[in-house]
């Protein structure tokens, strides 16, 4: 073995030939340690808490594959914790005692953060306190992203103030399916005892409630502690603070199933971390990165975390590269993050593969996720990444955007899902390029409102509709090439609308395009061939516009109308069809203009 004079070594069995720096323990060689110093660990079985506070520390473990450094951790503090400039850990192997541990899986709630929150450890600060005095700023716990600062506390979030109330009754209802961030998820039950309308400010409960969670900027939800143990639900108060002259107050919330990040592998807190190569077991969370940190996660392997293996809040510029990741609840959680890349990962058998909410840019490139249970890709709340050259496969949704989410999801293989992407609730992402195929359910699925842009992809091979679109949805879908699929090419039902241009959609086991119950899209320039069935069907008081597309070589008609339905059909070459152009059953309003029909049997009008 080959030591050098300037390293720090930790052995459990020291030999005091080797060097004079030896200890037995992290910690004791931490406490040794200068800046910029490697600390070497021998193999062994290390039980113990670690924390980094010196800048440019390497904490590395052997170089020999066969020599395995051992992290163990048997209570509720994290196994690392990192709150330097800069560090380094690489080799290392983190495991948890599996003593009397809750390992429920975290509810939905945990993944819908509308509100900013603060744990703290003094519920009040006075208007006067100087800003430099650190002992009386509050202790921040933010385990979901903050907007407020020290200068909102002056303002009010931190004061006493007078003790009106709301009517609590709405919001302990809206609260209770909100997750609070900080130390709390579920929600918070408010005390009603003495409860009254604030008719000073007159302000609706339920609209405050849903101006929180439509704009955090102008509103804060601030739950604050004057106990000292972090266990205690005793002396709680909670302000929600509508506008920082009224802040609102509840003094004797009870929180429950409260989130820490007790049981994380390693937490980063603050400057620039490396981790790589190193092993993560059957902890709760894996790797926390908060408070702005910047971190580079290489090479590692994650296994069986109770939540999430790697969880990012409130972070910026960082990488997660050529990670392992499996039987995990969440995969990669990102909460109000930007310019993360994540790259080259294998992400499978989990709950959730990658979820992103609170806006912000980052790349997901070149990954495998698969074979998790709920979603492969989830993405809400005006985040924006780029999804690209991913393979998703095997996954319950492929790709979900929701919640006003955005993205750019381009040059991906999404195959042998249930559905290949869902857009809902006014996303709008662009989807170009991708190859969506052999989907036990639909290829593209829109719904609630959905929009976005669906642009020269091929979807083929899927179990129902290659692309589907409901409820208001209103998407832009042009050159594609859709065929195969086992229902429809397209089908538009439900009140679904949206633009279909340069289609080319032919061979689906129904009909090519199928427009069903009070749907109105707009069709132009589309081909559609070859369908076993019709190629556009219209049924249900459906209306629409179908406009210089070309129609042939379909099983029955070209176009089939049913009663009630009022299309606008024009300009149109409709040839070669079995049964006919098109058949319009008697009490429909269609309108036909300018078509040309070329070598159909007839065209009825019933």
């Amino acid at each position: 073995m080959n030591i050098n004079l300037n390293e720090i070594i930790v052995n459990q069995q020291p030999n005091q030939n080797i060097s004079t720096r030896t200890f037995r323990t992290i910690t004791e060689a931490l406490k040794e340690a200068k800046a910029g110093e490697i600390i070497k660990i021998m193999a062994g079985n290390y039980k113990e808490s670690i924390v980094i506070t010196q800048p440019g520390i390497m904490l590395t473990g052997p170089d020999d594959p066969n020599e395995e450094v051992i992290v163990e951790n048997n209570n509720e503090k994290s196994t690392i914790i990192f709150n330097s400039v800069s560090a380094r850990i690489s080799k290392i192997t983190i495991k948890f005692s599996n003593e009397n541990e809750n390992s429920d899986q975290i509810s939905d709630s945990l993944r819908t953060q509308e509100f900013s929150t603060f744990m703290s450890k003094q519920s009040t600060r006075s208007k006067g306190v100087d800003d430099e005095n650190t002992s009386n700023k509050p202790s921040v716990y933010s385990q979901f992203p903050s907007r407020a600062n020290d200068s909102d506390f002056e303002k009010g979030f931190g004061r006493q103030g007078t003790n009106s109330k709301f009517s609590t009754s709405i919001a302990a209802e809206k609260l209770s399916n909100i997750n609070t961030g900080g130390n709390a998820n579920g929600g918070i039950i408010l005390d009603d005892s003495e409860s009254e309308q604030d008719d000073e400010n007159n302000l609706d409960q339920k609209s405050v409630i849903q101006m929180n969670i439509q704009e955090q900027h102008k509103g804060f939800l601030n739950i604050q502690r004057e106990s000292d143990s972090e266990d205690s639900d005793d002396n709680i108060s909670v302000v929600l603070n509508i506008k920082r002259d009224y802040p609102k107050r509840y003094e004797k919330p009870k929180l429950f199933r409260r989130v820490r990040f007790h049981k994380s592998a390693i937490l980063a807190r603050s400057g620039k971390l490396q981790i790589d190569s190193c092993k993560i077991y059957s902890s709760t969370y894996g790797i926390v990165v908060e408070r702005n940190s910047s971190v580079v996660l290489r090479s590692n392997k994650f296994l069986g975390c109770k939540k999430t293996a790697v969880l990012f809040n409130n972070s910026k510029n960082s990488t997660i590269q050529n990670n392992f990741i499996s039987k995990c609840f969440h995969g990669i959680d990102l909460f109000d993050c930007e310019n993360i890349k994540i790259s080259s990962n294998k992400i499978g058998n989990c709950e959730n593969g990658i979820f992103s909410t609170g806006g912000g840019m980052f790349k997901i490139e070149q990954n495998d996720i698969f074979q998790n249970n709920t979603n492969g890709i989830e993405i809400q709340n005006q985040s924006n990444p780029s999804i690209i050259s991913n393979t998703i496969f095997k996954n319950g949704l492929g790709i979900s955007i929701s919640k006003n989410g955005l993205s750019v999801i381009s040059r991906n293989e999404i195959e042998s899902n249930k559905t290949g992407i869902k857009i809902a609730d006014e996303s709008s992402p662009v989807i170009s390029e991708n190859k969506i195929f052999s989907n036990s359910e639909t290829g593209i699925f829109i719904t609630n409102k959905g929009q976005g842009t669906v642009k020269k992809n091929t979807i083929f091979s899927n179990n129902s509709n290659g692309i589907e679109i409901v409820n208001y949805s209103q998407p832009l879908v042009s050159n594609n090439e859709i065929y195969k699929n086992k229902k429809n090419g397209c089908a538009i039902l439900n009140n679904g609308n949206g633009s279909f241009d340069k289609n080319d959609i032919y061979e689906n086991n129904f009909s090519g395009i199928a427009i069903q119950d009070s749907s109105n899209p707009t069709i132009t320039n589309c081909t559609v061939r070859n369908n076993q069935e019709s190629g556009i069907v219209i049924f249900a008081n459906s209306s629409g516009i179908i406009q210089k597309c070309a129609i042939f070589e379909n099983h029955l008609y070209g176009i089939m109308i049913d009663h009630e339905c009022t299309p606008n059909i024009q300009q149109n070459i409709i040839s070669a069809n079995k049964k006919g152009a098109i058949q319009a059953l008697s009490g429909s309003k269609a309108k036909l203009s300018d078509n040309e029909m070329k070598k159909d049997a007839n065209c009825n009008l019933m």
